[in-house]
Order: C-alpha cells, then sequence, then structure tokens
C-alpha cells in the first residue's frame, strides 16, 4: 500500500512538473501579448495562440461552465486541456479524432471531453480517495474562488 500510494504521487508529481514548466513559458509570454495570433505558451508539441484560448474561453461559457477571469489562469486551464485530450487519444485508438477540418468550437468540445476521460482514467487507475482528490481543491481555494467546492465534487462524480 505504501508503495502504491508513493507511486501516485509520483505520478501526480511528474504531471505537475511537466505543467509547471509549460506555465513558465506561459507566464513569461503574458506580459507582451496583444492580439488572437500572439502566441500565449508552446510545447513540445504545439503552439498556443490568445485566439485559441479566447475560443476555449467561449466553448466553455456557451455550456455553462465556470471560467476564470485570471488570463494565466484560463491559459493554464487551456494548456492542460490540450495535454490531456493528446495523452488520452494516443493512448486510446478508438478516441474521438480533433484532426481534420471542423468548427473550432466543435474541436475544443472533443477536446474537453476526452480531457474529462484522461483524468477519469487517472482516477479510476490509481483510486485516488474523494478526500486526496479534494484535498488540493481545500488547500489551494484561491485558485477555485470562482467554482464552489459542489461544484467540483460534481464535477468529479460526472467524470
Amino acid at each position: 500500500m505504501g508503495m502504491r500510494r508513493f507511486c501516485i504521487y509520483g505520478v501526480l508529481l511528474l504531471l505537475m512538473m511537466v505543467m509547471g514548466m509549460l506555465v513558465v513559458q506561459a507566464s513569461a509570454a503574458e506580459d507582451t501579448i496583444s492580439g488572437s495570433d500572439a502566441v500565449v505558451a508552446t510545447g513540445d508539441h504545439f503552439v498556443l495562440t490568445q485566439g485559441e484560448v479566447d475560443a476555449y474561453k467561449e466553448y466553455l461559457k456557451s455550456v455553462r461552465f465556470p471560467v476564470s477571469s485570471n488570463r494565466g489562469e484560463m491559459i493554464r486551464s487551456v494548456i492542460k486541456c490540450e495535454l490531456f485530450a493528446d495523452a488520452f487519444r494516443k493512448a486510446n485508438e478508438t478516441a474521438e479524432s480533433f484532426d481534420g477540418p471542423m468548427e473550432e468550437q466543435k474541436r475544443i468540445g472533443i477536446k474537453v471531453r476526452l480531457t474529462q476521460q484522461y483524468i477519469q482514467k487517472i482516477l479510476d487507475e490509481y483510486k485516488i480517495p474523494e478526500n486526496v482528490f479534494l484535498s488540493y481543491y481545500r488547500v489551494h481555494p484561491e485558485k477555485y474562488a470562482w467554482q464552489p467546492l459542489e461544484d467540483i465534487i460534481k464535477m468529479k462524480s460526472d467524470l
């Protein structure tokens, strides 16, 4: 049990380190951004523009999902969605594709669904208890001031 818990936390820590590296790139670019074609973040396999961040924001609002007004948080959320959707699709041949010609809002909807499936897969594989899942929320309430705890719990159960 102890070794399994250590492995779970190791995997989560690794994910957070990768996200941290991308967030540093996004934060560094944040001060010099203007226009929808402006690059706000880059990674090994993607370039994220302000226009794409705005499109995500529009999509999330259209499905009545709470959207952070903090620009840096929104950029980090989009980076996570991009990475998690790509990881889930690569691990599952039958996953819905977001390649090819389609409306941007449809593409974003697919990526959001794949991200939810990826998070659920991790939760299922590692059997993370709800109290551990929610502990991060409770320790960092400032990051989720725009989203009540009840919504976080519901979101976990809906995944």
